[in-house]
C-alpha cells in the first residue's frame, strides 16, 4: 500500500501550484512546517503494506491539528472547509478527505497523539520561546458527549432492568407461539430481533449496575444514595456547573500553562469531581515532559489544596504555592500571637498559637492546650489537645458558647499541620500574592481561550481515554496557535519563523501575499481542479 502524494509546489497547468494562494506568513503553513518536524515513525508503522493507497497521514494530522487550532471539531465541517477555504486546502493538499476518513483517522491514532502533543513542546524548549520556569495549574469541567438524561440512580436500574426483563419473557412466550406455526415466518424473524436487542440491553444495564455499585464504594457514605451513572457514557461523572448548568456528565480537564508565553506543557482528562489530588498527577507530566529542573515552581488556586498534595511537595522539593481555602483554621506561632481584644466574635483556631517543642497549644485567655489521644481518621493520624479548667475563663463565652458548663475547648490537630501552616504563610507572603496573581493572569485566559474562544465546551468522543485524546488535540490546537503568533512577535516578519521552523516556500507567494487571493480562489480553483 502506498499513499496518496500531499504535494503543495506541484505546478498545474496554469502555472501556478497551493503555495501561491495562501500568505507567507499564514497559520496554516506554520502548521505544516511544524508536522514535518514531528517524528512520525510509528504513524507511518500503523499502515500495512498491502491494499489500496491510503492518504497521507502527515497530512491528515496536520489537518486536524490546524482544524483544532481554529475551534473545528466537527468531521463533517472539516470535510466542506476542506473543499472551500483556501487554508484548510492548503493544509489537506487539496485532497478533500471525506468526513469518514477524517473520523476514522482521529479515533484510529488517539493514542498516539501524547506523543505529539509532547514533541511540539519540546520544540518550543529547543526555539527557547520560554525557560519554562513557572507553571500554573488549574481545571475545568467539559461536558461530555452524552445527555444527563441518560443519568440512572441504583433505583431507576432495577427498576428499568424489571421492565426489560418482563418485556423479554412477554416476548419469548410470543416466540414460542410463532415457532409452534401460529403465525408467519417474518413475525417470527422480528420478534426474534426484539429479544436480542432487550437481551443486549439488559447486559448493558446489568453491567452498569455493577460499574455503579463498585464506585459508590469508593464515595464516602453521604454522597452514595445521589450518585448516579451514565448509560451510554459511564466513565463521566456528574459534575456540578457545567456550561451553566447546575450538573451534568462531566470530565475534569487539567492543564498546566508556562506562565511567559501560556503554552499548555502537560494536560489530562481525569474523572475526579475536584482537584484536591491532581497537583501530584501534573507535577509529574510537565517534569516528564520538559525535563526535571530544581528551580521550576508551581502555582495554584484552593482547590489542589489538601495535605496528601503538601506532603508531596515537600517530599519531592516542589518549589510550590497553593492557595488555603481555610486560612482561619491555621494556628499561629507564639512570635504572632495577639491577646483578644473586647468583642464578641467567636475564637476560632487562628486565635490559638501552637508550640512544637513543647508540643502544646496556648489559648487567648493564656491557658495550654495539653495532648490528649491520637486517631487514625480516612488514613490520616489526628493528634487531639484538650484545655484543663475553662470554667472560670473570661472568655468562655467567646470560645465555648453552647457548650455545656462543664466542657473543655478542644482541638485536633494533623501531623502534616505544620505543611498547611507553612503553606499558609507562604501563600500570604509578598512573592505567593504575586505568583497567584499571575496565575490568575495566565492559566485562566488559557482555558478561556479553550473554552470561549475555540467552542471547546464538549467533548466529541466517548470514553475517558478517547476524550482524553481529544482534550490533547485541543491542547495542541491551542500551543500552536500560541507558537504561531510568538513566532510572527518575536520575529517581526517570517525571517525569523523561517529560521525558527524551516524556510517557506517558493518566492512566487511573496508575491501572492500582496493580494487578497481568497477573494479569487472560487473562481480559479475549479479550473485548477479541472485540470
Amino acid at each position: 500500500m502506498g499513499f496518496i502524494a500531499a504535494n503543495r509546489n506541484q505546478m498545474s497547468l496554469f502555472g501556478y501550484s497551493l503555495d501561491d494562494f495562501v500568505p507567507a506568513e499564514a497559520k496554516c503553513r506554520f502548521v505544516v512546517r511544524v508536522v514535518r518536524e514531528l517524528d512520525l515513525s510509528g504513524l507511518y508503522g500503523d499502515y500495512s503494506p498491502q491494499g489500496g493507497d491510503a492518504y497521507d497521514p502527515a497530512t491528515l494530522l496536520a489537518t486536524w491539528f490546524f482544524a483544532y487550532s481554529e475551534g473545528v471539531s466537527s468531521t463533517r465541517r472539516l470535510e466542506t472547509l476542506c473543499g472551500r477555504d483556501m487554508h484548510y486546502i492548503y493544509v489537506s493538499a487539496n485532497l478533500e478527505p471525506d468526513h469518514t476518513t477524517l473520523s476514522r483517522f482521529r479515533q484510529r491514532h488517539a493514542a498516539r497523539l501524547c506523543d505529539y502533543f509532547v514533541q511540539i513542546v519540546r520544540l518550543a524548549m529547543e526555539r527557547n520561546v520560554s525557560e519554562f520556569r513557572h507553571i500554573l495549574i488549574d481545571g475545568s469541567k467539559l461536558e461530555a458527549g452524552c445527555s444527563h438524561r441518560q443519568n440512572r440512580g441504583g433505583k431507576e436500574l432495577r427498576a428499568e432492568l424489571a421492565k426489560v426483563r418482563k418485556r423479554i419473557s412477554e416476548y419469548l412466550k410470543n416466540s414460542e407461539l410463532l415457532d409452534a406455526g401460529d403465525g408467519e415466518r417474518g413475525d417470527l424473524a422480528e420478534v426474534r430481533e426484539k429479544i436480542e436487542r432487550l437481551q443486549s440491553l439488559e447486559r448493558t444495564l446489568n453491567e452498569r449496575q455493577a460499574q455503579l455499585n463498585a464506585r459508590k464504594r469508593t464515595l464516602q457514605a453521604k454522597d452514595r444514595p445521589k450518585h448516579k451513572i451514565n448509560l451510554v457514557e459511564p466513565e463521566a461523572r456528574n459534575m456540578n456547573k457545567v456550561n451553566g448548568r447546575a450538573g451534568a456528565p462531566a470530565y475534569n480537564a487539567q492543564v498546566s500553562v508556562d506562565s511567559e508565553t501560556q503554552l499548555i506543557v502537560a494536560a489530562e482528562v481525569t474523572d475526579a469531581p475536584n482537584d484536591r489530588r491532581e497537583f501530584s498527577r501534573q507535577h509529574a507530566q510537565v517534569e516528564e515532559n520538559l525535563g526535571g529542573d530544581s528551580r521550576r515552581q508551581y502555582t495554584m488556586d484552593a482547590g489542589y489544596h489538601s495535605l496528601d498534595e503538601l506532603e508531596y511537595a515537600d517530599r519531592h522539593h516542589v518549589d510550590a504555592v497553593i492557595a488555603d481555602p481555610r486560612p482561619a483554621t491555621r494556628s499561629r506561632t507564639e512570635a504572632d500571637a495577639q491577646r483578644p481584644g473586647e468583642g464578641e466574635d467567636a475564637f476560632r483556631r487562628k486565635d490559638f498559637s501552637y508550640d512544637k517543642a513543647a508540643e502544646e497549644y496556648a489559648c487567648p485567655g493564656g491557658g495550654r492546650l495539653t495532648y490528649w489521644y491520637t486517631e487514625n481518621k480516612r488514613g490520616r493520624r489526628i493528634r487531639h489537645y484538650r484545655a484543663e479548667g475553662c470554667a472560670g475563663c473570661r472568655w468562655r463565652h467567646r470560645c465555648l458558647a453552647g457548650r455545656k458548663p462543664g466542657a473543655n475547648r478542644t482541638i485536633t490537630r494533623d501531623e502534616a499541620e505544620h505543611l498547611a501552616e507553612a503553606m499558609c504563610r507562604k501563600a500570604a507572603s509578598p512573592e505567593g500574592r504575586h505568583r497567584l496573581k499571575e496565575r490568575a493572569m495566565t492559566v485562566e485566559p488559557a482555558i478561556g481561550n479553550l473554552k470561549a474562544n475555540l467552542g471547546f465546551r464538549r467533548f466529541r468522543l466517548r470514553g475517558m481515554a478517547k476524550a482524553g485524546a481529544e482534550f490533547l488535540l485541543m491542547c495542541i490546537g491551542h500551543n500552536l496557535g500560541k507558537l504561531h503568533a510568538i513566532m510572527g512577535r518575536l520575529g517581526g516578519d517570517r525571517a525569523h519563523a523561517e529560521a525558527a521552523f524551516g524556510r517557506l516556500p517558493s518566492c512566487l507567494s511573496r508575491l501572492f501575499a500582496l493580494i487578497d487571493i481568497e477573494r479569487w480562489h472560487h473562481r480559479i480553483l475549479p479550473v485548477a481542479r479541472a485540470a
